[in-house]
Formats: C-alpha cells, sequence, structure tokens
C-alpha cells in the first residue's frame, strides 16, 4: 500500500488514504487515520490551520457515521473545535468519548487536556489525576498535563491574599 510508504499520520498519507476509500469506503479506521493526517498538518503551525481543521472535523464526523463507537473520532472532533475556539461545541464531543470509553486513559487524559486549555484547572485535575491512576506508567499526556495544571494551581494559590 502506497500510504505505508509515507510517515504516519500525515497529510501526504492522508491524500493517498483518500483514493484508497474509492475501494474500501467503510473503512472507519482509514477515515480517522485521513482526518489525524490534517489534523497534525493544522498543529504544524500552517497557515490554513483552520481549513485544515475543518477538514479534519468533516473525517471525523464521517468516521462518526460509519462506526459511532469508535471513541477516537469525538476525542479528536473536541480536539480540534477546541483548537478552533469553540470549547461548549468540543466538550459535547470530549462528553460522548468518555460515555463511549469510561475507563479509557487515554480519554481521560484529553479531558483534562481540555479543562487545561479552556482555563478550568479544578475540572482538569480530576481527569488527570484519573487517567494517571488508570495507566501510572508512560501516560506523558496526563503527566504533562498534570504538572502544568499544578504549577498554574500553585501560582494561583500564591497570588491569594
Amino acid at each position: 500500500m502506497a500510504a505505508a510508504k509515507q510517515p504516519d499520520y500525515t497529510l501526504a498519507q492522508s491524500k493517498i488514504r483518500e483514493v484508497a476509500l474509492k475501494y474500501e469506503p467503510m473503512n472507519f479506521k482509514n477515515v480517522y487515520a485521513i482526518g489525524e493526517g490534517y489534523r497534525n498538518a493544522a498543529l504544524t503551525g500552517a497557515t490554513n490551520a483552520a481549513e485544515l481543521l475543518g477538514a479534519a472535523l468533516d473525517w471525523y464526523q464521517r468516521g462518526e457515521k460509519l462506526d459511532r463507537y469508535y471513541f477516537f473520532d469525538y476525542l479528536r472532533e473536541g480536539q480540534c473545535l477546541d483548537l478552533l475556539g469553540l470549547p461548549d461545541l468540543a466538550w459535547q464531543r470530549f462528553d460522548e468519548a468518555d460515555r463511549l470509553d469510561p475507563n479509557g486513559y487515554f480519554t481521560a487524559a484529553n479531558i483534562g487536556w481540555h479543562f487545561l486549555n479552556t482555563g478550568d484547572l479544578t475540572a482538569a485535575r480530576p481527569w488527570l489525576l484519573r487517567s494517571l491512576e488508570l495507566k501510572p506508567a508512560t501516560n506523558t499526556v496526563a503527566g504533562s498535563a498534570l504538572a502544568a495544571v499544578e504549577q498554574e494551581l500553585t501560582a494561583e494559590a500564591g497570588n491569594v491574599k
């Protein structure tokens, strides 16, 4: 497969995967991977980041229609919406991901990330702690986000008189 020759979750790989969809239109994991390529391209500082995030959203939503239980689409859709400045809509997608994957360390870490990025540190902390309870080792998303939350909470506590 030509997509395998490209780095994972890149725009170049996504373009090849789009062609492959003509032959396997119901392959929800391929659809997710295409969305990942667009999302990752947006995260590189591209001048058309909003456009790329919009394309990623389209692919994740398409994936949700193919397999409504594949929680990764909901997580990534939430991230895209956060990055587009739509935290309330993002929360709806994160909440759906949590409903589908209630004991997932990665889901909990990403919800904690969402609250960290929206500035709700008191909501972020329990999600990140939960993620670390579920997977204490090699949980870099939750570990680094929790460190940022703790640093911010400590700084805020120092500013209270």
